[in-house]
């Protein structure tokens, strides 16, 4: 082996040290910020739970305070807060309940105003979960203990057939929402404006490349030819 080589043996060795280092402080700096983020919705919880469920919940301390964090949101970040087994709760009142913290996308204000006039009608037909509090940054719901369907569970012709009888129940009701088909054409058209604001045919970034190279707009507009 020359020297000359040597000197490149050693000095990959080295950028792939440097690079297990970037890595590894990457991976700590995000898990702090989901720990942090998981510290400032426990708190929230907790009053939230005090606020809006009241009775046992008002005068709970933290540490009788059971909180955990679920699988399964796809816009949004959801947990249970429960009641430890020090606590005793009267009959009417529930000891768990689901606490849904707002994405991104949930927070857009026509959003969040048709989400929870939606969700306060289901619940009230009993057609979804008991809303217990509303807030601008999520809300508290009903623990309904069930499993998250995943995209195999979806091919089943069982499963698809209970589905569809429950969404046409729900797309049968009258609803006090538009009644133009705008929900499609606003939303995708909000998302390609998100786009066109971060990206730039120009880019060195490769994914920036092929995402600059579709005709996004062109491709929306032949789709809503066929909205009904």
């Amino acid at each position: 082996v020359t020297s000359m080589e040597e000197k490149l043996i050693v000095n990959n060795a080295m950028d792939e040290n440097e690079n297990h280092k970037n890595e590894d402080k990457l991976y700590e700096r995000v898990s702090e910020d989901k720990e942090k983020l998981y510290e400032e919705h426990k708190t929230m919880g907790l009053r939230w739970c005090s606020e809006s469920i009241g009775g046992s919940w008002s005068n709970i301390s933290e540490d009788d305070f059971v909180f955990k964090q679920l699988t399964g949101g796809l816009t949004n970040i959801l947990y249970t807060c429960e009641l430890s087994d020090n606590v005793i709760s009267r009959p009417c009142e529930p000891r768990k309940v689901l606490l849904r913290v707002y994405g991104d996308i949930a927070k857009d204000l026509k959003m969040l105003v048709k989400n929870s006039v939606v969700f306060c009608l289901l619940s009230e037909k009993q057609l979804g979960p008991k809303c217990y509090g509303f807030y601008t940054d999520g809300r508290l719901e009903e623990f309904i203990p069930t499993t998250c369907l995943k995209r195999e569970d979806l091919l089943k012709r069982d499963i698809s057939a209970k589905v569809a009888k429950k969404l046409a129940i729900i797309h049968n009701l009258d609803m006090p929402l538009c009644k133009e088909p705008r929900f499609l054409s606003e939303l995708v058209g909000h998302w390609l404006a998100e786009i066109a604001n971060n990206t730039t045919p120009e880019s060195d970034d490769p994914i920036m490349q092929k995402i600059s190279s579709y005709k996004l707009e062109s491709e929306l507009e032949w789709l809503l030819k066929f909205q009904i």
